[in-house]
């Protein structure tokens, strides 16, 4: 018995997206006033069904990454309910052979006729053409990580799609170079700077060995001291657009952080955020979009 699997989803306040037919036909697109749809219909059993539910919802998180636009969704499978019982006519679930919750994944045989309660709308705005989507997410579904997400990959891409929810602009850029942080890797500093720094934690203990340093603050000292022994989260940050975009990028990456930084590290509201906001979009979305294209390759 071929198996049906839905998948439904918001999109970011900014887009909206028209119906389409994907992979041939094999996977349906339906807009909706609350939730988005994807259906992959034709499935040869439950195995398959639910193996397909976690490899379209990374190609979904890759698609909005490719086409820079937020989405949402619930990949955790519900339970659906037979309805078995005479139902009021005016109910939302009247003409159902099966019930569930909006909102949430589910798996149901084909041709059956699901009933869903409650529902959340979401506000929109522009347009994506079902056209570049359906292209997106084939593309996504070809690539060799769509299988096995890296959890350091799918984490990126999940922040950076559920940044395009938030409304404040300070908010949205702070979420959004928060995946370059996620994505950075920090080298440890040469020999002879570890060396050092161990040589000045070690003057720490003995200050505090001495009562000349209260233990909690030579516990804090040693532990920031400890930061000092590998690359710091800026350099690392420059050196993952160097490596993605090329050097020509790394001015404004390092530029963009420090702005970063500034707010939260001082507080200050920054009047460049909100005009550079759209610069870190791009530059992010680039670098996502170059680590997965280049997987397992690195």
């Amino acid at each position: 018995m071929p198996f049906t699997l839905r998948i439904p989803f918001r999109m970011d306040p900014s887009h909206t997206l028209a119906g389409g037919i994907c992979a041939g036909g094999r996977i349906r697109l339906a807009p909706g006033n609350r939730w988005h749809v994807l259906e992959a219909v034709g499935l040869g059993d439950e195995e398959a069904a639910h193996s397909m539910l976690d490899k379209l919802g990374v190609a979904l998180l890759l698609a909005a990454v490719d086409l820079g636009f937020g989405v949402s969704m619930d990949l955790d499978l519900q339970p659906l309910h037979l309805v078995d019982a005479e139902v009021a006519p005016n109910s939302p679930v009247s003409d159902a052979q099966v019930v569930g919750v909006e909102g949430r994944p589910a798996i149901y045989p084909d041709g059956s006729r699901l009933g869903l309660l409650e529902a959340i709308p979401p506000s929109i705005q522009m347009d994506v053409s079902p056209e570049r989507f359906c292209a997106s997410l084939e593309e996504a579904l070809d690539l060799p990580l769509v299988s096995a997400l890296p959890d350091q990959y799918r984490l990126a891409a999940e922040v950076f799609a559920a940044s395009f929810f938030e409304d404040s602009a300070y908010a949205a850029f702070l979420s959004r170079v928060a995946v370059l942080e996620v994505l950075k890797v920090q080298a440890d500093h040469p020999d002879p700077v570890r060396q050092l720094v161990a040589s000045w934690q070690a003057q720490v203990r003995d200050l505090a060995g001495t009562g000349q340093l209260d233990e909690d603050l030579a516990n804090s000292i040693h532990g920031s001291m400890e930061w000092l022994k590998i690359q710091s989260i800026r350099r690392s940050i420059r050196d993952l657009v160097v490596a993605t975009l090329g050097p020509q990028a790394s001015d404004a990456a390092v530029a963009l952080y420090d702005l970063r930084s500034d707010v939260v590290h001082n507080g200050r509201r920054a009047d460049e955020i909100p005009k550079r906001l759209g610069e870190l979009t791009e530059l992010v979305r680039g670098v996502l979009r170059t680590l997965m294209a280049r997987y397992p390759a690195g």
